[in-house]
């Protein structure tokens, strides 16, 4: 495949853009300097948006997350909210889908997946369902991502082993 840059000359976002779609999360901040950073943290496409998930910090001093929307990727992006959790959720079959770490129900000490659906991105902000144990005692913060592969919702996941590695796995509904 061949691939073009959409943005060479000049960055799609770059951290002092962050302030122009939130201004209130960085009301505190007086001076982002190059320490701030932007990352990506997902995309979906819906109704003719696509989705971004953007997320960085700046200097340390603030971390932030945002779901942002553009009908074409270089014309502009408009805010649509905060994310309360990460990863990107999804939209499939009519409703919005993401997945979090939990405390597994039937043994606290251990880690769990969960999820999260609703008809909008608000109803993303509720308490998890438990899908599957882990079986873990730790997780790895965000590391993971929901996704459909051939009619089967997959999730796959970061966790920490007992050196401090941190090893990627995958679950697959049954």
């Amino acid at each position: 495949m061949n691939w073009e840059y959409l943005s060479k000359d000049e960055p799609l976002f770059h951290i002092k853009d962050m302030e122009a779609f939130h201004p209130e999360t960085f009301s505190e901040i007086r001076n982002i300097t190059r320490q701030g950073r932007v990352y990506a943290y997902g995309a979906t496409f819906h109704e003719g948006y696509i989705y971004l998930m953007v997320g960085g910090s700046t200097n340390r001093e603030l971390s932030f997350t945002f779901i942002l929307r553009s009908k074409d990727p270089v014309e502009g992006w408009e805010f649509v909210r905060e994310a309360v959790h990460r990863p990107m959720p999804i939209y499939y079959a009519g409703k919005w889908y993401t997945v979090r770490n939990i405390r597994d129900p039937d043994n606290p000490e251990k880690r769990a997946i969960g999820l999260v659906y609703g008809e909008t991105l608000d109803d993303l902000d509720g308490d998890p369902e438990y899908i599957f144990s882990t079986g873990f005692t730790s997780s790895s913060g965000v590391s993971r991502q929901l996704f459909m592969y051939k009619g089967r919702w997959h999730v796959a996941f970061r966790q920490r082993d007992e050196e401090g590695y941190r090893d990627m796995y995958i679950a697959r509904q049954r």
